[in-house]
């Protein structure tokens, strides 16, 4: 299991993030200082397949707890399970309401990506998508609480949004479980196209990067199926 003790967790904030004052900045809108710490999290620790890619495929591995926890708080960075696990033990510590649960990526296989949920920012049953750990940055936390899709928002050269479809039959609950798709549009084709973005989009088109349910799982499920080869897809 990940975990941050409170002490390690407002260090990171200050030391790695550059966030000072972090028990004031929590305490006067969590909002905000969530969206704060979701930037300057993308700014200071990179999501990168560098390492993995650097050896044979058999030789690649997902990183051990500790690895992580080093990788993360020197800025070396690393993949979902990674990025995505340590900040969810970032927040769980900063006493945010929060979970992990598996995503599927472009079209491949499910458990190939981990995003994060917060649950209950406003004091009310709301949920909120958190992701630091993907090489399309989504730079604040993005209400769940729509009954088709999110607003759009500017990210970079695309433009952004999560769209809420229905999923296949749960014959338990006896209804359908909604699926969120995290979709990108382009808007400067040709920088993307420059920056080596574009291989797996239509320009002209919304692209759903992943998908994800609002189903918790425990950071060991994630990290006991997540494969060392998913963030090469």
């Amino acid at each position: 299991m990940l975990t941050l003790t409170r002490q390690e967790a407002l260090g990171f904030v200050e030391r790695r993030l550059n966030i000072g004052e972090a028990e004031k900045l929590l305490a006067e809108d969590r909002v905000a200082f969530l969206d704060q710490l979701i930037v300057a999290f993308h700014n200071s620790v990179p999501f990168q397949t560098m390492t993995n890619m650097a050896v044979s495929p058999e030789k690649r591995r997902v990183p051990s707890l500790d690895e992580i926890k080093q990788d993360v708080y020197s800025g070396r960075g690393g993949m979902c399970i990674a990025l995505n696990g340590y900040f969810h033990a970032l927040l769980a510590a900063l006493g945010y309401d929060c979970y992990l649960t598996e995503g599927r990526m472009w079209d491949a296989d499910p458990n190939t990506h981990a995003v994060i949920i917060v649950r209950n920012l406003l004091g009310t049953d709301d949920s909120r998508l958190v992701e630091v750990g993907v090489g399309y940055p989504t730079l604040g936390a993005v209400p769940l609480d729509f009954d088709l899709e999110s607003p759009t928002s500017v990210e970079l050269v695309w433009r952004g949004r999560v769209v809420r479809v229905e999923g296949e039959r749960d014959e338990t609950r006896g209804t359908r479980c909604p699926v969120f798709l995290r979709q990108r549009k382009q808007i400067d084709p040709e920088e993307v196209a420059r920056l080596g973005f574009g291989l797996r989009e239509n320009p002209d088109q919304w692209n759903t990067v992943y998908r994800f349910k609002l189903e918790p799982q425990s950071f060991v499920e994630l990290y006991e199926h997540i494969d060392a080869n998913v963030s090469l897809l």
